[in-house]
């Protein structure tokens, strides 16, 4: 799957209750998804996110912070949304995830899943 995103692209997405907007670091090599956030020793700032392509189910095996999990299809409508998830935990991903989005816990609104996500600025 090619990226649907440039790394240090904007994506923003809008709920009944909040605005997400977070610029975006991409990880779409293997090496680089296999790693994730595991070599952070504190969780990205609240105005980013990890996007790993292709997305699917990971793990917090070694993290030492809680991170939100959005699991998204083609059209970066979110199929699952996971809050807080704590470090030493597996994540499945549904049936249909193409990109799998990593943030630090809490910055992702509650009411997410069935939502999408819109790129708000392209990084050139």
């Amino acid at each position: 799957m090619k990226p649907l995103i440039p790394d240090g692209s904007i994506i923003t997405c809008r709920t009944a209750d909040a605005e997400a907007r977070l610029r975006i670091m991409l990880a779409d090599r293997w090496l680089s998804r296999l790693v994730g956030l595991l070599t952070t020793a504190s969780p990205p700032p609240a105005d980013s996110g990890l996007l790993l392509l292709p997305g699917g189910s990971v793990h917090t095996l070694g993290l030492r912070y809680d991170i939100d999990v959005a699991h998204l299809d083609a059209d970066l409508r979110v199929l699952r949304h996971r809050s807080a998830v704590r470090p030493g935990r597996f994540v499945r991903a549904p049936a249909g995830t193409q990109a799998t989005l990593e943030t630090a816990a809490g910055v992702l609104p509650a009411d997410l899943t069935g939502h999408c996500f819109e790129i708000a600025q392209v990084a050139a």
